[in-house]
């Protein structure tokens, strides 16, 4: 990759997790979050290689077909572009790392960029607690001031990529082990101080889905059941902060009397959250996202023309038509595209991000191919059961498509095997048995 385009693409990096940063210092003028949108078209713009550019039909197709809806539905082609920006960003910008020739130094310094930013979302939710005395939902870290779902994503997103890094590392050096620790305490302090209720549940359980991808490639493995051990006495350590943490948070806490046992404070908590997915409010609006998801099937499926089309691109942002439709709370990824776009737009979607995270042309490394399988369990969590961010930023999106490019192009075949090696993350058949 070029000097210009490298730098481009790191200012690009940077943006996206100070976003919320820099909103916060300029008092939030609009013009900030424009920002990323301004880096991200001038780094796609900068010597793009339209003609390599991978499977650009199905993006072509993707754009048509958004645009189609918004003429249908009555609505400017502005409104269609704004819609998908986000998902069209993350397709344009992993086609051309998946055909740029990015050197092994590179990828090395882009991957070392993406571990700053995500130890400064730690920093910036400290300042957020300990300077500001406050917990703020929208706050998350220096990346969001706005978006308090990402706060559960990128923690466990976070966490069950390094717990794959420690599994498959089979000498970890302090190096590593130290930005390993420092990342974790980063994303543990996200979802503390910006007060999800979910983060508390999703990131053990991720931890625990990471381990259990592994397991079929590396349970033969002295060493894997040595770092097994180790992922034991971690979670146990962290039971009691989740118990705290529960205590502390906002609606988790009540059903607490605060003399309840550990079991208790998780029984009463799991008992809320089951409450809160599934029922509604007094004025008949959904509530949770389960039952808000549920509802925008059921009004999909009304007619014909709402079930391929939608409703509209404004519809998502107009309060009327929401209270109308009994949408309350908790519209997630596909939910969104389903009550917009209708089936049409959902789905096209979703075929972009499965052809940006699982090709999967990674099969030589077992390593890799582990990754993108724990990122299409995160993408399918995050984008039907929790949020939209994998369709309203490049917050997430930006950490995958680098992963998915790094792993999965030919092109970067020489690099891929110079840094996985490097840090003994080859393939198991490589390894050597130990006592």
């Amino acid at each position: 990759m070029s000097t210009l385009r490298f730098r481009l693409f790191c200012l690009l990096i940077f943006f996206v997790f100070t976003q919320g940063m820099w909103e916060r210092i300029f008092v939030f003028i609009p013009q900030i979050g424009l920002l990323v949108d301004f880096f991200a078209v001038v780094f796609l713009l900068c010597q793009f290689k339209f003609y390599k550019a991978r499977n650009m039909a199905l993006f072509i197709s993707f754009l048509a077909i958004a645009i189609l809806i918004a003429i249908i539905n009555g609505n400017p082609i502005l409104d269609a572009l704004l819609h998908i920006r986000y998902i069209a960003y993350s397709y344009l910008i992993f086609t051309q790392l998946y055909i740029e020739r990015i050197s092994s130094s590179q990828w090395l310094k882009m991957m070392k960029l993406v571990l700053i930013m995500i130890a400064l979302q730690g920093v910036g939710s400290l300042f957020t607690f300990v300077v500001l005395g406050k917990r703020i939902e929208g706050y998350v870290g220096l990346m969001s001031s706005l978006g308090g779902t990402t706060a559960t994503i990128f923690p466990l997103l976070v966490a069950g990529l390094l717990t794959l890094y420690f599994l498959f590392n089979q000498r970890i050096k302090f190096k590593d082990t130290l930005w390993i620790a420092v990342c974790l305490v980063s994303v543990l302090l996200v979802g503390y101080v910006s007060s999800k209720r979910t983060f508390y549940f999703a990131v053990p359980f991720f931890v625990i889905v990471s381990v259990l991808i592994a397991l079929p490639a590396l349970f033969r493995y002295r060493f894997f059941k040595r770092k097994l051990v180790t992922i034991f006495y971690l979670l146990v350590a962290f039971f009691p902060l989740v118990v705290w943490g529960i205590k502390q948070t906002h609606g988790l806490n009540y059903l607490l009397s605060r003399d309840e046992t550990y079991y208790e404070v998780i029984a009463k908590s799991i008992q809320y959250a089951e409450e809160y997915e599934t029922t509604t409010d007094e004025y008949n609006l959904t509530t949770g996202r389960s039952n808000t998801s549920l509802k925008a099937i059921e009004n999909s499926i009304e007619d014909l023309p709402s079930f391929l089309f939608g409703k509209g691109y404004r519809s998502i942002k107009d309060d009327h038509f929401m209270y109308k439709s009994g949408y309350g709370y908790g519209v997630v990824g596909f939910s969104r595209d389903l009550i917009s776009g209708g089936v049409l737009l959902m789905t096209c979607t979703i075929l972009m991000y499965l052809k940006i995270l699982y090709p999967n042309e990674s099969k030589r490394s077992i390593f890799g191919n582990k990754i993108l399988m724990l990122s299409l369990i995160v993408f399918i969590y995050t984008h039907f059961f929790y949020s939209a961010d994998f369709s309203i930023s490049l917050k997430i999106s930006s950490i995958l498509v680098i992963i998915s490019a790094f792993l999965n192009s030919p092109l970067h075949y020489k690099s891929r095997c110079l840094i996985l090696k490097r840090y003994n993350l080859i393939t198991p058949t490589r390894l050597k048995w130990t006592n």
